[in-house]
């Protein structure tokens, strides 16, 4: 509606997604992983799609202890912390890993998120 031609809609599971392998320049996990079934195969997902130095963007939940969220939201998994994420990152087989916490100034947010970002290796 807006002249954008580069964008394509499709729906699929997270921990098997409807894109081809190197498809993607960037592959954005945003609020999503703490959704998977096994947030190890949706990074491995991530990583498949992503061109040769390409880069994995995850911005999620930081590990909580709400409850609540499983149930009334569907939440799988209560957020993670910056270790879990290195973790699944490298072992998806990124490299150059940057993890933080992202701070709300207004320090009134129910839940804080973590920014992590990975790039994949070149091959050959």
């Amino acid at each position: 509606k807006r002249g954008v031609d580069n964008v394509e809609w499709r729906q699929g599971e997270i921990e098997q997604l409807p894109v081809d392998e190197g498809a993607a320049e960037l592959a954005l996990l945003s609020q999503a992983l703490h959704h998977a079934v096994d947030p190890a195969q949706a990074m491995r997902e991530a990583v498949r799609v992503v061109v040769g130095s390409g880069r994995v963007l995850v911005l999620d939940l930081l590990a909580h202890e709400v409850a609540w969220t499983q149930e009334r939201l569907g939440d799988r998994w209560l957020g993670f912390s910056p270790a879990d994420l290195t973790g699944l990152m490298t072992d998806a087989g990124l490299i150059d890993i940057q993890v933080r916490p992202v701070t709300d100034d207004r320090a009134q947010a129910s839940f804080d998120v973590v920014a992590a970002i990975g790039t994949k290796p070149t091959t050959g």
